[in-house]
């Protein structure tokens, strides 16, 4: 990826009104996501809708720390069992790829996504 953000940066305390020369643009280099920390599952698993199949998917994946569950609305995965396995686990949400927004994605150390979700999230960019 190697995308570069734009920043507006305060360089002074303003005094009174702020004007421009109190800001400058830096450039920073956005860096590519870690080996892991985002990871595209065909199969989620959870058959039965027990947190205890998502906590079993989660180690077997060795997440820690906050995880985002993107799933695609319409398809298997996003069903009501699903939700109802990862929302009472701590650190974990779960978001359909139709209403995915820049916090999310910040807000979590590793990113999971269904096959179809990620499809839909690419073909939107």
């Amino acid at each position: 990826m190697n995308g570069v953000s734009r920043e507006i940066r305060l360089v002074a305390r303003p005094a009174g009104f702020p004007g421009e020369d109190l800001f400058e643009v830096a450039a920073t280099p956005i860096p590519d996501p870690a080996d892991g920390q985002l990871l595209v599952l065909r199969d989620l698993g959870i058959r039965e809708g027990k947190s205890r199949e998502a906590r079993t998917l989660l180690e077997a994946l060795e997440v820690e720390g906050n995880a985002l569950l993107v799933v695609k609305n319409g398809e298997a995965d996003s069903q009501p069992l699903t939700e109802r396995a990862f929302r009472n686990l701590r650190g974990v949400r779960v978001v359909r790829a139709e209403d995915l927004n820049a916090y999310d994605v910040l807000w979590g150390n590793r990113l999971l996504f269904t096959e179809k979700a990620f499809d839909h999230v690419k073909g939107a960019l």
